[in-house]
Protein backbone atom coordinates (compact mmCIF):
# COMPACT_ATOMS: atom_id res chain seq x y z
CA UNK A 1 0.00 0.00 0.00
CA UNK A 2 1.48 3.46 -0.82
CA UNK A 3 2.23 5.99 1.85
CA UNK A 4 0.23 9.11 1.89
CA UNK A 5 1.63 12.74 1.60
CA UNK A 6 0.66 13.34 5.32
CA UNK A 7 1.91 10.07 6.31
CA UNK A 8 5.66 10.85 5.41
CA UNK A 9 8.09 12.78 7.61
CA UNK A 10 8.81 16.31 7.05
CA UNK A 11 12.14 16.87 5.36
CA UNK A 12 13.09 19.85 6.71
CA UNK A 13 12.23 19.21 9.63
CA UNK A 14 14.45 16.73 11.06
CA UNK A 15 18.42 17.32 10.65
CA UNK A 16 20.98 14.80 11.52
CA UNK A 17 22.05 10.80 11.18
CA UNK A 18 19.79 8.63 12.33
CA UNK A 19 19.06 7.98 16.28
CA UNK A 20 20.76 11.50 16.34
CA UNK A 21 17.95 13.85 15.24
CA UNK A 22 16.51 16.91 16.73
CA UNK A 23 13.95 18.93 15.35
CA UNK A 24 13.90 22.84 14.46
CA UNK A 25 12.51 25.41 15.80
CA UNK A 26 12.62 28.83 15.41
CA UNK A 27 14.56 29.68 18.59
CA UNK A 28 17.26 27.67 16.62
CA UNK A 29 17.66 30.23 14.38
CA UNK A 30 17.62 33.19 16.75
CA UNK A 31 20.24 31.39 18.69
CA UNK A 32 22.69 30.39 15.66
CA UNK A 33 22.60 34.39 14.54
CA UNK A 34 23.44 35.52 18.56
CA UNK A 35 26.29 32.53 18.24
CA UNK A 36 27.80 33.83 15.19
CA UNK A 37 27.68 37.23 16.07
CA UNK A 38 28.78 36.69 19.42
CA UNK A 39 32.19 34.82 17.74
CA UNK A 40 32.55 37.22 15.28
CA UNK A 41 33.33 39.91 17.64
CA UNK A 42 35.28 37.91 20.00
CA UNK A 43 37.39 36.81 17.62
CA UNK A 44 39.10 39.87 16.97
CA UNK A 45 40.28 40.69 20.82
CA UNK A 46 41.91 37.21 20.67
CA UNK A 47 43.68 37.86 17.45
CA UNK A 48 44.88 41.33 19.32
CA UNK A 49 45.94 39.16 22.53
CA UNK A 50 47.95 36.68 20.37
CA UNK A 51 49.84 39.67 18.26
CA UNK A 52 50.30 41.17 20.97
CA UNK A 53 52.04 38.35 22.99
CA UNK A 54 54.37 37.73 19.70
CA UNK A 55 55.37 41.49 19.27
CA UNK A 56 57.09 41.99 22.82
CA UNK A 57 56.62 42.12 26.55
CA UNK A 58 55.11 45.48 26.63
CA UNK A 59 52.56 44.79 24.00
CA UNK A 60 51.49 41.88 25.72
CA UNK A 61 51.12 43.36 29.25
CA UNK A 62 48.99 45.84 27.64
CA UNK A 63 47.07 43.37 25.97
CA UNK A 64 47.09 41.02 28.79
CA UNK A 65 45.65 43.20 31.37
CA UNK A 66 42.95 44.47 29.31
CA UNK A 67 41.90 40.44 28.72
CA UNK A 68 42.54 40.17 32.54
CA UNK A 69 39.89 43.21 33.38
CA UNK A 70 36.56 42.64 33.32
CA UNK A 71 35.94 43.26 30.03
CA UNK A 72 38.04 40.89 28.65
CA UNK A 73 37.02 38.39 31.13
CA UNK A 74 33.56 38.60 29.48
CA UNK A 75 34.91 38.42 25.87
CA UNK A 76 36.49 35.08 26.42
CA UNK A 77 34.22 33.69 28.54
CA UNK A 78 31.41 34.29 25.86
CA UNK A 79 33.57 32.67 23.16
CA UNK A 80 33.29 29.22 25.24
Amino acid sequence: MRRGFRDRPCAGCAVGVAGLRFYRVPSMSVLTRIAGKALRLGVGPAVWWLWAAASGTYYFAVADGVAKGSFGVRVFTGLL
